[in-house]
């Protein structure tokens, strides 16, 4: 699958971010980011090889009770 961004406010650069997910796991696979008005991805990052381990490999996190979340800097 893939996620695609195109922001709608005028004052970006950004024309689009578009980001491969794998379909069985929803792991992001790769990111590009293309320029308003560009064609061809300015920036593209991703995986080379992906594979799927035992199910009993996967790390959960558990914050300690006296954790708190931290504040989100974007704006909405």
């Amino acid at each position: 699958y893939t996620l695609l961004l195109e922001p709608t406010s005028p004052d970006t650069l950004v024309g689009s971010v578009a980001i491969a997910v794998d379909a069985e796991t929803g792991v992001p696979l790769r990111v590009e980011v293309t320029a308003r008005g560009d064609a061809e991805p300015a920036f593209t990052a991703g995986l080379t090889s992906f594979s799927v381990g035992d199910q009993g490999e996967i790390v959960v996190f558990v914050p300690e009770q006296d954790a708190s979340r931290a504040r989100s800097l974007l704006r909405r």
